[in-house]
């Protein structure tokens, strides 16, 4: 504070102060003003030397003086009095004497003036009346609500209709609060409902049509499934000569039903080479294979249940007859056999066999479907072919005198439609 500041405010304050004593010994020397008395006249004039009337008779006399007026409760002229005495009473006076030093001594920095009310011109000069508007309802919700009136707390407002999200509006009254700017709009194309709204739900676009809804995708009816793996063969003359294995390839069409049966029609085929460990001998002649090799073609059709889960897992096995067409060839070295144990190379030739077989086949696939349309899993299958060997080749088939029997395992992809 200035130095120049505080002898002043000094002297206002004991100046206040003696003044407020002063007053106040003045009025208490006063002498109080006396009671006033006020006689009350009587209502009839008498004389002293009249006689008195009796009950019958009557006279003329003055019309007695009205009393005089009362002070009431009501009375709005001793209402200003006692107010102008409250305010000789000296301590109000004191008061306001340290009201002015608190003004002095508060914050020389004025508060500053109301901003003017420019926070929503633009939204003023963007939604005017007669602008056309599309309404856009929040996320959560499909409709835009219409209130009687703008800036009423919630608990309060009433709602005078609702507009679906994109209806076509036009504004009709404009008001700016400190909460916000409010508009009140109508349909486009007609008259109620009306209602005020927040600009913040308005667009000065059409809001885009919404996606048509999607359709839950039907399940699967039918599925194309392509196999390709290993496989063995029995018994245990084959598993000997054809004990590597070989390779398994099938393609198969699945037809899906409700209650999860499903059925199968393919074509599968086996190629198998050989290790000849055994040779063939006659009256004159040794058959010694070198090379040998199996092939299988195989039709067949089968049914069974698949079953599978949100989280993608499928499981299906099928179970059904089978017709292959087996071939064996190979190629061996032949010699003359001489007496009594001389063997004469004869050259090199080759032999076949071909025959058809049925059988059947079980087949189980455990997969997990990668989207909409492909699954990928595991191939574990067996099969059987009825079997009866005639020793007229040179070949392990003929020499087999019981079912031939194999497995397979592989990788399987699936495709579903």
């Amino acid at each position: 504070m200035p130095r120049g500041i505080a002898p002043n405010v000094l002297s206002v304050f004991v100046g206040g102060a003696l003044s407020a004593f002063l007053y106040g010994h003045a009025a208490i020397a006063a002498p109080l003003p006396a009671s006033p008395q006020v006689s009350r006249p009587p209502l009839i004039a008498t004389k002293p030397d009249a006689p008195r009337l009796l009950a019958s008779e009557k006279t003329q006399v003055a019309k007695p003086k009205p009393p005089p007026a009362t002070k009431t409760k009501g009375d709005p002229k001793g209402d200003q009095k006692e107010h102008e005495d409250d305010s000789d009473n000296p301590l109000d006076c004191l008061n306001d004497c340290f009201i002015g030093l608190g003004l002095l001594f508060d914050s020389s920095t004025p508060p500053s003036a109301a901003a003017p009310a420019t926070a929503f011109a633009s939204e003023a000069s963007r939604w005017s009346v007669g602008s056309e508007a599309w309404l856009v309802a929040p996320t959560s919700m499909d409709h835009v609500a219409l209130w009687e009136s703008p800036s009423v707390p919630e608990s309060l407002a009433v709602t005078t209709g609702t507009l679906a999200h994109g209806s076509h509006v036009v504004v009709v009254e404009t008001y700016a609060t400190s909460g916000g700017f409010w508009t009140r709009v109508r349909p486009f194309d007609g008259v109620d409902p009306s209602g005020w709204t927040p600009s913040w739900l308005l667009s000065e676009a059409p809001a885009p049509k919404p996606a048509p809804p999607h359709r839950p995708r039907p399940d699967p009816r039918w599925g194309l499934r392509l196999l390709l793996g290993g496989t063995g063969l029995g018994p245990a003359d084959l598993d000997i000569e054809y004990g590597d294995g070989g390779l398994r390839a099938d393609v198969q069409y699945i037809k899906l039903f409700k209650k999860q049966w499903v059925s199968g029609f393919g074509f599968g085929y086996r190629n198998l080479y050989g290790r000849p460990t055994q040779a063939y001998l006659s009256g004159t002649t040794l058959d010694d294979p070198m090379e040998s090799r199996i092939q299988t073609y195989e039709l067949g059709t089968r049914a069974g249940q698949r079953y599978g889960d949100r989280s993608g897992f499928r499981f299906d096995w099928m179970l059904g007859p089978t017709l292959a067409w087996v071939n064996e060839r190979a190629n061996m070295d032949v010699y003359t056999v001489v007496p009594p144990a001389t063997l004469v190379p004869a050259g090199n030739r080759d032999d076949e066999l071909g025959r058809w077989a049925g059988g059947g086949e079980f087949r189980a696939n455990i997969g997990w479907h990668v989207n909409q349309d492909s699954e990928w899993g595991l191939h574990l299958g067996a099969f059987m072919f009825a079997w009866e060997g005639h020793e007229e080749h040179s070949l392990a088939t003929d020499f087999v005198h019981s079912n031939i029997h194999g497995w397979d395992i592989g990788l399987s992809y699936t495709f579903v439609r």
